[in-house]
């Protein structure tokens, strides 16, 4: 493997870390969907149209950076979050997860 694709499978793992270590924190619930058939192709392709042809809702955000005031997000974007990291835990074969409040609160 070339340093190349060296930098960029360390560069992928960082930027994947996070969101496994969210979806680990928290404990998978029952599967509403079915986990997509990846070796359907018109199954993944009609998965991803819908999932990434939606529109991604404002984030509400309500902090302050000039004030150092945490605040929030809306819950419309949150669950759309949460949405969108369920449809790659779908494409992967896991079960779903949802958010739990006193993980993502600011305090």
């Amino acid at each position: 493997m070339g340093n190349g694709r060296v930098r960029g499978a360390v560069m992928a793992g960082a930027m994947i870390a996070p969101l496994l270590a969210f979806a680990q924190a928290i404990p998978a619930v029952a599967v509403e969907e079915p986990w997509i058939d990846t070796s359907d192709r018109a199954e993944v392709l009609e998965s991803y149209l819908v999932e990434f042809d939606r529109i991604e809702p404002a984030s509400g955000y309500t902090g302050d950076v000039s004030t150092c005031s945490a605040g929030t997000t809306s819950q419309t974007y949150r669950d759309s979050i949460v949405q969108r990291m369920n449809w790659y835990r779908r494409m992967a074969g896991l079960d779903t997860v949802a958010e739990r409040a006193s993980y993502t609160s600011a305090t």
